[in-house]
Formats: structure tokens, sequence, C-alpha cells
């Protein structure tokens, strides 16, 4: 750079301020440079973290094109065909739409309703539960109030279920890794995780005193140590039902026992068209009602999971006159025995969920079947009953 001799500006001390006007110019050059070199770097791609690494068992491939193509970009694919977290996980259709949900909410997937529905679809197809292992916790997608009586101590109920249902953690199957990872999310995520997580156990009764100096075990280990034992990855009900998967055949008559509490028991007949797709149908009821012999009809869809997990929605012919009227439009969930010739599950609505049809089926066929019994009970002592 030249200076000039006699600059515009110049005073008596102008060599002083050339010289840190000279200072300020490099220092300028210097923050250019850099901004242009992190704007380099930002543009170059990240390397992909090998996020199997941890992992020591075997994944589950995935195989459809949509589901690779819309979770691939942030779930590393490997060798064997299997996407990173994905491979080490199963579930409930309702598990695999709120992970989902989740990936839209705070990781920015872009899906359109129609390819999410459809990547539900596979991933509860042959990334779900086998029916054995969804049958105990099927009271979670039916919406009923229970009691969990299968939480094994309150050390476990203070981890997994002070803030949710224990079916929420049991309709999952995960690897040893993945619950670890789930249990770290949830206390970044949450901080009243954390805090019952770091809880020391109650002393189980008449149990001896620890050792002096021996580390407390708390809840989050203890917890952890049951999931990892009781819901693995495999498990030998999936590695029966994981090659019988395939599109159920469920057209055609079923018998129909329900009771709806407050206005008794119904039976009658349930007929299963096949939708538009594989794994799609539509339904036809009649029932009657065993207390005031009241006729009442159905009409429906439903869609498939898996082989065996039914969800659909019904209504009557009418709009509901009461908002207890049998004739209400309902949510139907159903869990269909792998050999598909019977059925139990419920049928229900209300802001809470709170009414519905317990309901089971049984496939028609030419031998006598029990519908129902009722009365359900007699009086000591009578006789000719019917």
């Amino acid at each position: 750079m030249t200076i000039p001799s006699n600059p515009p500006f110049a005073d008596r001390a102008g060599p002083r301020r050339w010289g840190q006007r000279l200072l300020l110019l490099g220092l300028g050059a210097t923050m250019v440079a850099v901004a242009h070199a992190n704007v380099r770097d930002a543009a170059a791609p990240a390397p992909v973290a090998d996020t199997n690494a941890g992992e020591t068992e075997e994944g589950i491939p995935v195989t459809d094109a949509l589901t690779r193509e819309k979770c691939g970009t942030c779930h590393a694919p490997d060798a064997k065909g299997n996407l990173s977290r994905i491979s080490w996980v199963r579930t409930t259709p309702e598990g695999w739409a709120q992970a989902i949900k989740r990936m839209v909410r705070l990781n920015g997937l872009q899906v359109t309703p129609d390819e999410s529905r459809a990547i539900v679809r596979y991933l509860a197809d042959f990334h779900g539960l086998a029916p054995e292992e969804a049958r105990p916790v099927m009271y979670l997608p039916e919406h009923r109030i229970v009691d969990e009586a299968a939480i094994p101590n309150d050390t476990v109920r203070q981890a997994c279920a002070a803030c949710h249902s224990f079916a929420q953690p049991l309709s999952w199957r995960r690897s040893k890794t993945e619950w670890k990872l789930l249990q770290d999310m949830h206390v970044a995520m949450y901080s009243q995780a954390e805090a019952q997580y770091r809880r020391v156990p109650d002393p189980a009764p008449g149990a001896p005193p620890p050792a002096p100096g021996t580390p407390p075990v708390m809840n989050g280990q203890v917890a952890l140590d049951y999931m990892q034992k009781t819901a693995p990855l495999h498990t030998l009900e999936w590695g029966s039902w994981r090659p019988r998967i395939r599109a159920p055949y469920l057209a055609g008559t079923w018998l129909v026992s329900t009771h709806l509490p407050g206005r008794g028991d119904y039976v009658g007949e349930l007929t299963i068209r096949p939708g538009k797709a594989a794994g799609e149908f539509v339904t036809a009821t009649a029932l009657r009602s065993l207390a005031t012999g009241q006729a009442l009809t159905r009409q429906g869809t439903g869609l498939v999971y898996g082989g065996y997990a039914w969800r659909g929605r019904s209504a009557g012919p009418t709009a509901p006159a009461a908002v207890d009227d049998p004739a209400t439009p309902t949510r139907d969930t159903m869990w269909f025995s792998p050999d598909q010739k019977s059925a139990e599950g419920r049928w229900f609505w209300g802001e809470y969920h709170e009414f519905g049809f317990d309901v089971k089926l049984t496939r028609a066929g030419t031998a006598p079947a029990i519908a129902a019994v009722a009365p359900a009970a007699l009086r000591a002592g009578t006789t000719k009953a019917r």
C-alpha cells in the first residue's frame, strides 16, 4: 500500500494515526479471511459418524424405499441395510406414529400425511411387535383405564411410570444400547426424569443395610436393567413371527359378543370385506341387545398392521341422540389371534375415551360356537332358567 505524502486529514499525530489505520486494515483482512474460511467449512458436508458403533446386537434392515429416503438423511445406513437407531427398535403402530411426530417437531423432518402413513404402515408391519408381545399392552391403544399390576416394584414404577403408563415402555422392544439412549433422552428433555432416575430406591422390607462404602444403585439403573432384560430387541416370539408376517385373511362372517357398560350385553355378526388395498377392510355389524332386544347396526372401515393389529372406525346409520348412544362413531382397536380365528378389543368414544364396547369375535364356521351367556349368573335355588 502507498501512503500519500500529505493525507487530507494529516495533523501533528498523522504518522501515528496512519499506523493505527494500517493495523485496523490488517485486522479487518484477517477477519474477512477467517469468515471466508468459516463459510467454506460450513458449506462442506460434515462426516457422518458411525452411529451404530456402540451396537453389539444384530439390527433389523430397513428395506422400504420411502422409509430409507425420508429417514436415511439423519439415520445413517450401513452395509447391511440397517438405519441407525431405527433398526434397533420395534414398537406398535402408535409408537411409530409418535416417533415420526417427534422427528417432525424436533428435527425438522419434511413428510406429507400420506408419506407418514405409508412409513408407519411399513414400520408397524416389519419393525413391530409379535402378537404375543402386543397382547399384554393392548389396553394402551384401547384407551382402557386399568390398574397396572405388571409393574414389578416401586423402584421401576418411580422410574418408568411416574409420568406415563407402564405400557408405554413395554410397547417397545430395544437393544441394550437403545434402552440406555432412551434414558439419556429423558434426562436431556425432562428435568423430572433426571430427578426420578437419581433417587435411591427404598430398601426392600427386611433387606440388610448395604456395606459401608458401597455406592448406591439409583432408580434409573434398576429400571434400565429391568427393561433390557424384559423387553430386548430379539425375542423368541419375534423370531417365530417375523417370517410369518403376511397380509391378513379376515374376510368373512364373524360372531360378535360385546358388552357396553350401562347398556348390557349384545350379540350379533360382523361381516368383513376386502377394501381398496391389501390390509384394508370394510365392515358391516348387526347386533341385538340381550337386555332389551334392540337392534343395532354399524358400518366401518379398518386397517390391519403386522397381520393382526386392527385399527379402524365405525358408526351407526343415524346421528347419536345422547353422549352414550351406541350409534355414536367409534375408534375400533382389536387384536386378532395369529391363527385368525378369533379377536378381542374395544370400540370406544368420548372426550376421555370413557365409553366403549368390549368386543370379542369368533370366526363363523360349521362348528357350533358360544357367542354369549345370559344371564351371566343365577340366584341360588333358581329353577327352569333359560
